[in-house]
């Protein structure tokens, strides 16, 4: 429901488009910190959707996503995963204990030619008007990343 706190133990998956991946050795992929960097005009939330709001396996959630996403994806993007629980943690500390992020359910309804979206979500109360911080966030966040998904159907 809108404005519900999304549950510690569930997930978040964030689009990254291929200029917020790095190659590192190995061929592996990894999110930039940029990727989750929140912009001034965001005003302290940043969009993503909630894995577990749909029924499956992970790829079969991340195909539910790829349905009602109302972003343009690219075969070169992809979803990054994040634990709710770890996000705030981390944050907490390695940025500020006083910095209490939140994962709020944020649904979409369907608009002109976009299904209705229940998994859209924000991650919300980032520092507003400090960018350095923001940085920082985002930086923290991209470390925890668990796991990549193709934002294109493989």
């Amino acid at each position: 429901m809108k404005g519900d706190t999304i549950p510690s133990t569930d997930h978040i998956v964030r689009y990254c488009s291929k200029k917020h991946l790095m190659d590192m050795p190995g061929g592996v992929l990894r999110v930039a910190g940029f990727g989750f960097e929140v912009r001034a005009q965001d005003h302290g939330r940043l969009s993503c959707h909630w894995l577990e709001c749909f029924e499956g396996t992970a790829e079969q959630r991340i195909q539910c996503i790829r349905d009602v996403s109302r972003l343009t994806l690219r075969k070169s993007g992809r979803f990054a995963k994040v634990n709710v629980g770890k996000l705030i943690y981390a944050v907490r500390e390695q940025v500020s204990n006083n910095l209490e992020l939140q994962v709020i359910s944020d649904p979409l309804d369907a608009e002109g030619d976009f299904p209705a979206d229940p998994t859209h979500s924000v991650i919300a109360n980032f520092p507003e008007n400090d960018q350095a911080a923001c940085r920082m966030v985002g930086s923290v966040i991209a470390d925890i990343v668990s796991e990549l998904f193709s934002a294109t159907f493989p």
